[in-house]
């Protein structure tokens, strides 16, 4: 409860140059500081407190580590700690629980974007519902035929209808500072005469949506209009630069998980587009998925791949993430991957191995060793058949290489050891 010009001078000194979120703590011989760098800095700094200091662990929503202490001794302190990441998302139900969010030090979509304008905003934005019938013109054009899967935008109409959308809906969220404009979730985008043309001139369909998007973000400088690089988008564009408020989504969906991205071949073309985005784009976001959308309950072992993935954004300039877990009671390692990836998005260089371990024990106590070889043996399965993880894959096609008859005999007898 300290303002900031009656903390000490060292501290203070060492408090301004914190970053958001970022925190300080100190003691003398009477005080205990906890110095905020803005944003949820104080929380986070309590936190680090009670974790390194006192042993404190929250490992889920309803699974917690209080020791019961006599007292609470404290010797000479003077730390700082800053996120490398600005934004931290590890999407899931898990991160409804405001609690749990603090002690991850994580997000929600929510806290920074307008609500409803998050991703796949264009349908919203120009719905087809409205406009297609009296102006088939407005939307794409693809097969000989206008679509009602996307808008024009290279029609004139459409943008002005667009900003008209927005300034009423930023007028009603006046809080909220992103802002997507972004196209719908299919593969379809327009092949009009203009559309082509800009397509061809960049290299790329993203051509027409960055050139659209910076047009958008021009009349709204105070505000961060956010757009993706999804699918067909995903190759950056030759020409056009997102201007400085535009926030370019970069996802990882089509990818392998059973190596890092950087490390494997199969996700080269990525490798390149990142590299060629990071180039030209100053407010990268970087949108990946570590689960098997199809079967949430079945063993998907990317565990290994999470650091090495985080660190490879990371080196690229990313400093905004959302890691798309869909974490839920009884989907498979959800405590745990949801637990590591938070740490990873703070600290990309953490110890990862320490800190799986040290949930592992705090989770699941004695039956910790069993869970950590089951863990180990997945891994070295997948290592040793050479499997490919794909996130919307049913666990039958692995019955020949990870989860082969011989694998999950040896697997089931840790969970007998464990239980």
């Amino acid at each position: 409860g300290f303002a900031g010009n009656t903390l000490p001078s060292e501290i203070a000194s060492s408090a301004a140059s914190l970053r958001r979120d970022g925190f300080l703590l100190a003691t003398d011989a009477h005080n205990l500081y906890i110095a905020s760098g803005g944003g949820r800095g104080a929380v986070y700094g309590a936190v680090h407190l009670l974790e390194k200091y006192f042993d404190c662990r929250k490992y889920s929503p309803t699974v917690e580590v209080f020791p019961r202490r006599k007292d609470l001794v404290l010797s000479c302190i003077f730390e700082a700690d800053n996120p490398v990441n600005d934004i931290r998302i590890v999407y899931g139900d898990f991160a409804l629980d405001p609690e749990y969010r603090d002690w991850m030090r994580i997000h929600t979509q929510e806290d920074l974007y307008g609500k409803g304008y998050y991703v796949h905003t264009l349908s919203t934005l120009i719905p087809w519902q409205t406009y297609f019938a009296d102006h088939p013109d407005y939307f794409a054009w693809t097969g000989g035929k206008r679509v009602i899967d996307q808008p024009c935008l290279s029609q004139p109409d459409v943008f002005d209808i667009v900003v008209a959308k927005l300034r009423e809906e930023m007028a009603a969220q006046p809080d909220k500072k992103i802002w997507s404009v972004s196209q719908n979730d299919n593969t379809t985008y327009c092949q009009c005469p203009d559309c082509l043309k800009a397509i061809e001139e960049e290299g790329s369909p993203a051509g027409p949506v960055i050139r659209f998007v910076n047009k958008v973000a021009a009349l709204f400088p105070d505000k961060t209009i956010s757009t993706l690089a999804y699918q067909y988008s995903r190759q950056a564009p030759r020409l056009t630069q997102p201007a400085p408020n535009v926030q370019v989504m970069l996802c990882t969906i089509e990818l392998n998980r059973s190596l890092p991205i950087a490390e494997d071949p199969s996700s080269q073309a990525f490798v390149r587009d990142i590299t060629d985005w990071s180039r030209v784009c100053t407010n990268l976001y970087l949108w990946d998925y570590t689960v098997d959308f199809s079967h949430f309950v079945s063993p998907f072992p990317n565990l290994h791949v999470l650091q090495p993935n985080i660190k490879f954004f990371v080196s690229q300039g990313v400093r905004q993430h959302f890691q798309q877990s869909n974490t839920s009671p009884g989907h498979e390692f959800s405590e745990l991957k949801s637990y590591l990836l938070a740490h990873l998005l703070w600290n990309p260089a953490v110890d990862a191995n320490a800190v799986m371990n040290d949930f592992l024990s705090g989770y699941y106590g004695k039956a910790a060793p069993f869970v950590r070889g089951y863990i180990d043996a997945l891994r070295a399965a997948l290592g040793r058949t050479g499997a490919g993880l794909n996130i919307y894959e049913p666990p039958a096609i692995h019955a020949d290489d990870f989860l082969s008859a011989q694998d999950v005999a040896a697997d089931n007898a840790l969970f007998d050891k464990a239980e």
